[in-house]
C-alpha cells in the first residue's frame, strides 16, 4: 500500500513539474547587468558566461535559483578590481584561498583566483553542483579605510553610551572589545554595521518597570527618542540605535538578565579605497 502511495505521488508531482532534479532557468538580468559591468570596468574584454538553474529542492519555490557567472580577466590585479568594485558599490571581504572576495549589490558574491572571477547569488536551501564559491568566505567584511575610521567613531560613541546607560543604574558588565561586523545593503551599494553588546545580572529584587523609567527620563534629557518594547525599550540618538531589555528569571530569586545591544543607526556604505 505504502509503495502504491508513493508511486502515485511521484507521478503527480512529475505531471506538476515538481521535480528534485535541477532544472535551467533563465538569468536574471540583475545579476548579468550586475556582474558585466563591474568586470568591463576593468576588463573591457571581459565576456563572462552565465547560467542558472533551480536548486533541487522540494516543494520549488520562484527564489530556489542558484545563479553563476565565470570569466577569465586579462591583467587585472587584485587592488584594480577590489578599487572598481568599490567605486560599484561592491564590498569586499576578508576570505581565505581566494584574491580578492566581493558582495555585491543584489546579494551577488564574486571571487577572484589568479584571472579567474567567479560570481554566484545562491537562493537555495541546500547545495548543489553549480555551486562553487565557499559563502563562509563572504560573511566577515574587509572595511575600506573611510569606513574603518566611521566605525571606529561610530564605536567610540556607543561604548559612551554603553558607560551612560550602565551608570544609570550602577551596573556591572562590559560592553565588548571588537564588536562583530556584517555586511548590510541590498539591491544598491552594499556596506557594514555591526554590534556592541553589553550584559550585567541586576539583582532579583529589582523593580524594572522604575529601571526602566529612570533610562528612559536619562535618555530623553540627552536628546534620544525612546520607545517602549514589552521587555524593555529601543532608543534612537547620536547616529545610534540602542535596544534595551530585562527581565526577571524564571527562577524565583535568581538575577534578572539586562542586555544592552548598540549598533549604528544605518548602514556604513562602502567608500574609500
Amino acid at each position: 500500500m505504502i509503495r502504491r502511495v508513493a508511486a502515485g505521488l511521484a507521478v503527480l508531482l512529475a505531471a506538476a513539474g515538481c521535480s528534485d532534479e535541477p532544472e535551467p532557468v533563465p538569468v536574471a538580468e540583475d545579476f548579468s547587468d550586475t556582474v558585466t559591468s563591474l568586470l568591463r570596468a576593468v576588463d573591457g574584454g571581459a565576456t563572462p558566461s552565465f547560467g542558472a538553474e533551480t536548486c533541487g529542492a522540494w516543494p520549488a519555490t520562484p527564489d530556489q535559483v542558484i545563479t553563476w557567472a565565470d570569466a577569465a580577466l586579462t591583467g587585472v590585479a587584485p587592488e584594480r578590481l577590489r578599487a572598481a568594485a568599490v567605486a560599484a558599490g561592491w564590498q569586499p571581504q576578508t576570505a581565505d584561498g581566494v584574491d580578492l572576495a566581493l558582495v555585491g549589490p543584489h546579494d551577488v558574491l564574486l571571487a577572484l583566483t589568479g584571472g579567474t572571477v567567479r560570481a554566484e547569488r545562491p537562493n537555495c536551501t541546500k547545495s548543489g553542483d553549480s555551486r562553487r564559491l565557499d559563502h563562509n568566505d563572504f560573511t566577515r567584511p574587509d572595511p575600506t579605510e573611510a569606513q574603518a575610521r566611521a566605525v571606529a567613531d561610530g564605536q567610540e560613541r556607543a561604548a559612551r553610551t554603553a558607560a551612560a546607560i550602565r551608570g544609570i543604574i550602577e551596573l556591572g558588565g562590559r560592553a565588548a572589545d571588537e564588536p562583530a561586523l556584517a555586511n548590510c545593503g541590498g539591491a544598491g551599494p552594499r556596506g557594514v554595521t555591526w554590534t556592541m553588546r553589553d550584559t550585567a545580572k541586576l539583582p532579583a529584587r529589582t523593580n524594572l518597570p522604575a529601571v526602566m523609567s529612570q533610562m528612559d527620563e536619562e535618555l530623553r534629557s540627552a536628546g534620544w527618542t525612546t520607545q517602549s518594547t514589552p521587555d524593555g525599550m529601543t532608543a534612537t540618538g547620536d547616529g545610534l540605535t540602542a535596544t534595551i531589555t530585562a527581565r526577571h528569571s524564571s527562577i524565583e530569586g535568581d538575577p534578572s538578565p539586562f542586555l544592552l545591544e548598540i549598533r549604528p543607526g544605518e548602514c556604513v556604505p562602502v567608500t574609500g579605497s
